[in-house]
C-alpha cells in the first residue's frame, strides 16, 4: 500500500500518516478534519475551523490521529477510483 497523506485544515501542510502521528497531529471527532500540532496549540478560542464546525461556531473536540480509520478511508477512495474506471 502506498503511503496515506494527511492535510492540516489549520495551515495545509501535507504530512504522511505515519509522520503526523509522531508529530502530535490531531483530528476533530466532529468533521474528522485532520490538524498539525502548531496550529491546533494556535487556534484561536479552540474553535473549529473546517466548513462542517464553523458555521456552528463549535470547539474542536481533538482526538489523536486514529489510524485504522484514516487507512480505511483511504482505501475505500482508492476503490471507488478503481471502479470508476
Amino acid at each position: 500500500m502506498d503511503e496515506v497523506s494527511v492535510r492540516c485544515m489549520g495551515c495545509s501542510q501535507m504530512s504522511t500518516l505515519e509522520e503526523a502521528m509522531r508529530t502530535g497531529w490531531k483530528m476533530c471527532q466532529h468533521c474528522n478534519f485532520t490538524i498539525c500540532n502548531f496550529c491546533y496549540l494556535n487556534l484561536e478560542e479552540q474553535r473549529c475551523l473546517s466548513y462542517l464546525c464553523s458555521p456552528k461556531n463549535r470547539k474542536i473536540d481533538a482526538i489523536a490521529l486514529p489510524a485504522d480509520k484514516i487507512i480505511r478511508s483511504e482505501e475505500r477512495r482508492v476503490g471507488k477510483e478503481c471502479r470508476s474506471r
